[in-house]
């Protein structure tokens, strides 16, 4: 089996300008991501643009830039035409978004680890798989946790008893109304949902095919197509294993002004780690 890394990234966004070329560091975004995805285990990593610019932030490392047509509508999209054009000898493709500087590569590595279990038994019980952390599980206060809940850039999902996705939302779910009984072991996770996704590679192309549906539309999450159009998605969850020692958040994602201040104490927080 083979895989790979697509990152879609597109140049102009709508709250933070031209993000991927923002720096952390006086490193581009785009780069610190690259840079995640080539400490993975994939063959290969591709950047999936609309621009040259972003193109040139990430010459000087062993990625793959790919310019895609400007008229592409999704980030998915744009993995699906590189995995169809420049990328078509993989077997499995990983969708990293660009604005994920402090992704663990341990987590695209566990993606694609089911893939391989898959592909060793011949037995393919799903074709997407994705990412979560359980948020009372962090070392957040109380205060951050609630506020993380409670925004819509954070995605919850809710999973079944076999780690299939059941829903995604920007709201919180569930809603817990029977606080769970500590004296008798139970316990309601709430779970961040990571945007990476794992895809086998035909499969890509038939999502990206599939009409769009309410749910998403409503939700602005393009996951839940594939749930409203009855597939599985599996979902698998990070451990404390899986995250670097000098992780604080294993996902922050670049979205806002605010994001990128965080994101530029957090990554200079890092650095004095790593010298000590």
């Amino acid at each position: 089996m083979k895989s790979a890394v697509i990152i879609p990234a597109r140049l102009e966004s709508s709250r933070l300008h031209q993000k991927m070329l923002q720096t952390i560091g006086a490193i581009p975004i785009i780069a610190h991501t690259a840079e995640r995805c080539l400490e993975s285990n994939v063959h290969k990593v591709f950047v999936a643009t609309d621009s040259q610019l972003i193109a040139q932030a990430v010459k000087h490392l062993n990625v793959t830039p790919v310019l895609t047509p400007t008229n592409l509508a999704t980030g998915s999209d744009r993995v699906a035409y590189v995995a169809n054009t420049v990328a078509t000898e993989f077997d499995v493709i990983i969708n990293v978004q660009g604005d994920e500087p402090f992704l663990d590569p341990k987590i695209i590595n566990m993606l694609v680890d089911d893939f391989q279990k898959q592909f060793d038994n011949n037995k393919h019980t799903h074709y997407v798989n994705t990412a979560c952390e359980a948020l009372n599980n962090t070392t957040q206060t109380e205060n951050d946790l609630t506020t993380e809940l409670q925004s819509n850039s954070t995605v919850k999902v809710v999973k079944d008893m076999n780690n299939y996705a059941l829903y995604f939302s920007r709201s919180v779910v569930p809603f817990v109304r029977n606080k769970p009984n500590t004296n008798n072991n139970e316990k309601h996770n709430l779970y961040k949902h990571l945007g990476i996704y794992g895809f086998h590679r035909d499969f890509l192309m038939k999502f990206t095919k599939m009409t769009r549906t309410p749910l998403e539309i409503a939700e602005s999450l393009e996951q839940l197509r594939l749930l409203e159009h009855g597939h599985k998605i599996k979902v698998l969850e990070t451990s404390t294993s899986t995250s670097t020692s000098t992780s604080i958040s294993i996902s922050i994602s670049i979205d806002t002004p605010e994001d990128l201040e965080q994101a530029e104490k957090l990554f200079a927080k890092m650095k004095m780690t790593r010298k000590h």
